[in-house]
């Protein structure tokens, strides 16, 4: 029986095998077919792929608006989740949901008010502005020559109207609108409330006495302030609603220096309470500084600032200022001064910090070490925070309320307490890090403070893994998430209708308040960068997972009732919309750019390899589109430090390449695409380069389908520079491309970078070039690490680029090994754009270095016909 048996099963085991064998050759061969019969992407295609963005969904969640943006145009569309029906709006400026309804605008003034119950659209002509509110809309709207406000209800019946309108702003609780009208020699400033539509004129004058402009409330809506301008002088009026009290301050108020004026482009801002109104002042212009145009510059080796920087701001007497107004108290403050120039309120304008940029100027620091003082606003008090923070305030952040200061030192964080001056350590009995690594100072930069809870109650944050909450005095720490134990990375993502995100002054921030009683939202990513999700944290540090996929994610949207919406993608998988709710199963919403299933298309695997110290690397290789096996291929190698989180990215086909660079385009012409992860050794980046790229490609080349003799590179910018370099001590490749490249460390570092007018001592040093010396300490090092140095090495063809006005990296970089190259006689070709900065984005260059970088690269690696540029 036994045997009988084993027979029985060895011939089912054979039948079985010969049957699978005769699948898998049907379905090779159907599989075959199916590719054949997709064609080729070419250029002329191009303009049929659309970029997804996801805007928003509605409170229900059953509906969520997306757009397409084409090259010239896009459209909105306006989807129901569970019955597919789809609105569409072309151009449209914005749009909102807003209770049952959705609301956009058109260039042409059209207002398009959809009921999303009954499918009714109504539509407003001739509309500049609007914004929508819970009980009305409210528009700006040209008629008979001069400008409205109207107000609609959502079935586009009007509410209220008032003419010859210069400004309006509705108050954060919707229950009144400013309004600035000039009515005929008149300049008036009323309120109107939006309940039973009285208005109340506040204040008027003659326009010749000057106009009002730059309405600001409060966030508790109690009060209000605005400008009053004529010529370079200025007045802010201010009303409190609730004691009915009008005020006003202007320059000849006691303590307001008499050098100063209001500078009215910056907007007023005011404190939640109402009782304090910010704003900046700046020197009068008639006792500015002029240079005339050719005069002579002197440039001072022993100042703080070179020339150029200096001159910007006149030593940091023509830059404006932060003040601040009590009109209850009728108190006037300086926030920043001649002294401490930079700073800003925060804290629930409670506190300011301010500090010079000079003081601990150093020449090879971009961001600025600081010593920084805390003024407390109801005193005016003045003290020191700290005599040196590392990153200045990069680093530094007030609580919400503006109880604490939070920064960090040697890569610990410390929380200042601003009612008794002392400062707590928070960290330093945590045996983990908060500080990622730093080429320059130690803990320079952490992983970051997202906030703290409601009233300040702990600090939050982050390590390279998990999200930490922690008491201000750090007595006790708790861990909210365990990512270091899944190996998973976790962040909060900040949604601003919560209070969550971080404000602004005068480069202070403000971090956002969270609510540890509800849930957060996660964005949540593998150590790897192979996996990549959303998940909602609860207290008791629950975690529910939205997503976590092995693809790109981006945006996500959650409505009222616990419905998500985000966009997902992968290299052959374009931008797609997934609906989720509660606990069901994710769902596909939406696909953009369905037509590409019609094309061959490219696929990608990751690669493993080491350089020859052993450290291990990863780096993406993309397949040509329609791919057959045994088939030789050319390959392009794209460098930039590391790449390998670029995995599951979706790259449109177009000509309109930032840097001319483009996978799909290069996989559609059928060629494989390396992307390759460098690391740096510090004062050897070059030779770094060649190391890793170098390993990188012969794990590629383990593929027999790729051609050896055929191998091209390509950088930009940091990639550009590599390039460079390793085509001085590498014949691996047939030709390259670099654009915007460095090329001589020595005169790059003795040179001024135009975008900030500083020197480039910085960049060189501390920056991608890893220095961390002047090349007065170390010569060697610059000289062995510049691709200009090496140029008799070349024997690689190669295609230069830049732009003569580029700010980031001079153009003179380009020229000089350009020179060398032509004095030696090497196959150069290089291109100059007049109007070009650092890179193309949006410009129309771009499409023609797009094109001359893939006919160099079909000239050399597919031995196409000579192009007749060259």
């Amino acid at each position: 029986m036994k045997q009988s048996n084993y027979l029985t099963w060895s011939i089912y085991g054979r039948f079985c095998l010969l049957f699978a064998f005769i699948i898998n050759v049907a379905t090779t061969d159907f599989c075959s077919a199916q590719d054949s019969a997709k064609r080729n992407l070419t250029q002329a295609d191009y303009n049929l792929w659309h970029n997804l963005q996801l805007e928003a969904i509605s409170d229900d969640g059953d509906w969520v608006s997306y757009r397409h943006y084409y090259s010239e145009t896009d459209t909105l569309f306006v989807q129901n989740r569970k019955s597919k029906k789809v609105l569409s709006f072309s151009k449209v400026l914005s749009g909102f949901f807003k209770k049952d309804y959705y609301v956009c605008g058109t260039p042409d003034g059209l207002l398009h008010i959809v009921s999303l119950k009954t499918g009714k659209v109504k539509v407003l002509k001739g509309v500049q502005q609007f914004n929508v509110y819970d009980a009305f809309i409210a528009t700006a709207q040209q008629i008979e020559n001069e400008k409205a406000l109207i107000l609609f209800d959502y079935e586009g019946k009007e509410m209220f109207r008032a003419l010859q309108l210069s400004e309006y702003k509705v108050s954060p609780d919707e229950n009144y609108v400013g309004v600035l009208q000039r009515k005929l020699s008149l300049t008036t400033f009323s309120l109107v409330s939006t309940k039973g539509f009285v208005v109340t004129e506040l204040l008027k004058q003659p326009i010749e006495k000057g106009l009002f402009s730059l309405i600001a409330w409060n966030s508790e809506s109690t009060a209000v302030a605005f400008y009053d301008t004529l010529g370079s002088d200025s007045t802010i009026h201010y009303y409190h609603l609730g004691r009915r009290e009008l005020h006003t301050f202007d320059s000849s108020f006691a303590g307001f220096p008499p050098s100063m004026h209001f500078y009215v482009r910056a907007e007023l801002n005011l404190s939640a309470d109402g009782n304090r109104v910010f704003f900046k002042i700046r020197q009068k212009p008639e006792l500015n500084v002029v240079r005339p145009p050719n005069g002579v510059q002197v440039w001072n080796a022993n100042a703080p600032e070179i020339y150029p920087s200096f001159i910007a701001t006149e030593g940091y007497t023509q830059n404006s200022r932060c003040a601040m107004w009590e009109p209850k108290n009728q108190r006037f403050m300086e926030i920043t001064d001649t002294a401490f120039p930079v700073g800003g309120s925060g804290g629930n304008s409670t506190v300011a910090l301010v500090y010079n940029p000079l003081t601990l100027s150093a020449a090879d620091k971009f961001t600025q070490d600081t010593e920084m003082y805390i003024t407390t606003l109801a005193t005016g008090q003045r003290r020191l925070l700290a005599k040196e923070i590392i990153g200045g305030s990069t680093n530094a952040f007030i609580s919400p309320t503006g109880k604490y200061v939070s920064y960090l030192e040697k890569g610990q964080w410390k929380v200042y307490f601003v009612d008794t001056g002392l400062t707590t350590v928070v960290t330093k009995n945590i045996a983990v890090s908060f500080s990622s690594e730093s080429l320059t100072e130690e803990g320079e930069n952490s992983y970051g403070n997202p906030g703290w809870s409601v009233n300040d109650s702990y600090i939050l944050l982050y390590d390279e893994f998990d999200i930490w909450r922690i008491k201000p005095d750090g007595s006790s720490s708790e861990r909210l998430t365990r990512g270091r134990e899944e190996g998973i990375k976790y962040r909060i993502l900040a949604q601003k209708n919560k209070g969550q995100t971080k404000t602004n002054d005068g480069r202070i921030t403000t971090v956002g308040t969270f609510d540890l009683d509800a849930t957060l939202l996660l964005r949540s990513r593998s150590v790897s960068n192979d996996y990549n999700g959303f998940a909602v944290w609860r207290p008791g540090n629950r975690l529910q997972t939205i997503c976590y996929v092995p693809k790109a994610l981006s945006g996500i949207a959650q409505s009222e009732n616990g419905t998500f919406v985000w966009s997902e993608e992968d290299v052959s998988q374009p931008p797609t919309l997934m609906v989720r709710k509660g606990t069901s199963e994710a769902q596909v919403m939406h696909k953009s750019n369905k037509h590409q299933e019609r094309f061959k298309w490219t696929k990608s695997e990751l690669l493993d390899y080491q350089n020859s110290d052993g450290i291990p690397l990863q780096g993406i290789l993309y397949y040509p589109a329609g791919y057959v096996s045994g088939k030789l291929y050319p390959m392009v190698v794209h460098i930039y430090q590391k790449q390998s989180h670029l995995l599951h990215k979706y790259t449109l086909p177009t000509l309109n390449n930032s840097d001319g660079f483009n996978t799909t385009n290069l996989t559609a012409k059928g060629y494989f695409v390396l992307l390759p992860d460098i690391t740096y050794t510090v004062g050897a980046i070059g030779f770094s380069a060649v190391d890793c790229v170098t390993a990188a490609v012969r794990k590629a080349l383990e593929n027999t389908s790729i051609d050896s003799r055929n191998v091209g590179l390509i950088g930009h910018s940091f990639g550009g520079t590599q390039t460079d370099f390793i085509i001085t001590q590498s014949t691996l490749f047939k030709c390259a491309v670099a654009g915007a490249a460095t090329t001589d460390f020595i005169s790059s570092h003795l040179s001024v970078t135009p975008n900030y007018q500083i020197p480039n001592f910085y960049k060189i040093e501390r920056g991608q070039a890893r220095m961390m010396v002047s090349p007065f300490e170390n010569w060697e090092r610059y000289l062995k690490n510049s691709a200009l140095y090496y140029a008799a090495n070349v024997t690689t063809p190669l295609l230069s680029w830049t732009g003569l006005q580029d700010g980031q990296v001079d153009y003179t970089q380009s020229f000089e090994f350009y020179l060398a190259l032509r004095r030696l006689k090497k196959e150069h070709t290089m291109l100059v754009y007049p109007d070009v900065e650092h890179d193309m984005s949006g410009m129309k260059e771009a499409v023609d270095l797009t094109q001359k970088i893939e006919d160099w690269l079909d000239y050399y690696l597919k031995n196409s016909a000579k192009p007749s540029w060259l």
